[in-house]
């Protein structure tokens, strides 16, 4: 069984244009051992890869998972017990305009 020792999740919304109220999801939790961590990493990298209408996979290692989906770009990192996720980043594409 894996046990979560501390989670923290935040969202902020964006508040400019163009990505004016779509949100940016941060997440950090902390694992009893690294091998739980390992297992909510991988479980968490599937539903990023599964969960938008279209999903660009820019780099994927063992211990991290860098891409695009519909709501911007996202990034999933693994180091020991501790997993860290960033979700709804805007693309430098759409910075530009």
């Amino acid at each position: 069984m894996v046990h979560a020792v501390s989670t923290t999740y935040l969202r902020f919304e964006h508040m400019s244009p163009p990505a004016a109220g779509m949100a940016l999801l941060l997440h950090a939790s902390e694992w009893d051992s690294a091998a739980s961590a390992r297992s909510f990493f991988r479980a968490y990298a599937e539903v990023l890869k599964n969960k938008f209408n279209q999903v660009e996979i820019r780099s994927e290692t063992e211990d991290q998972l860098i891409g695009h989906g519909d709501t911007g770009d996202f990034s999933l990192r693994i180091s020991g017990a501790l997993v860290q996720a960033v979700e709804g980043v805007p693309s430098p594409a759409s910075r530009a305009h």
